[in-house]
């Protein structure tokens, strides 16, 4: 009788602890927290606050591309000096000198990328006010991102 409570137990244990797994639903897109029709499973997300209009994605596209290409080298010193500064401090005796030189020169090149981000978003901000926070220092959302309406949270 003890064997049998025992192994029945455990199976319900089991059965307990597998059931959520089942429940979610078939493959990906099939559960509400996995991606569906309307994105997240939640047919208003996607649409409305957050993304801007029509004209004002190219704009900001254009903008974007516009600082894309006038940080490129600034991107690539950067990319550089945080290589060779790697490249000494992984070194068994690193010149010190020379490490604290790096370090500062990339500091100051990281500055510099700050500053022209910045003034990306301020650009960006001045060409499409409405854009909310649908664009950040990396990029902008566009049409049917963000939190819309309808949106769901389970």
């Amino acid at each position: 009788m003890k064997k049998t409570l025992i192994v029945l137990g455990s199976l319900m244990l089991l059965a307990a602890v597998a059931y959520p797994v089942f429940a979610h639903g078939p493959g990906w897109g099939g559960g509400r927290h996995m991606t569906g029709p309307g994105g997240y499973g939640c047919p208003g997300w996607g649409r409305g606050y957050g993304g801007p209009a029509g004209e004002d994605v190219a704009a900001l596209g254009k903008l974007r591309q516009d600082f894309v290409e006038e940080t490129r080298t600034l991107r690539e010193e950067i990319r550089t000096k945080s290589n060779e500064l790697d490249r000494l401090l992984a070194t068994e005796n690193p010149d010190e000198e020379r490490v604290r030189s790096l370090h500062k020169d990339l500091s100051e090149l990281r500055a510099k990328m700050a500053d022209k981000r910045l003034e990306y978003r301020i650009r960006a901000r001045k060409e499409a006010p409405e854009a909310g926070y649908a664009f950040r220092g990396r990029g902008f959302g566009g049409p049917g991102r963000g939190m819309g309406p309808g949106a769901c949270w389970y």
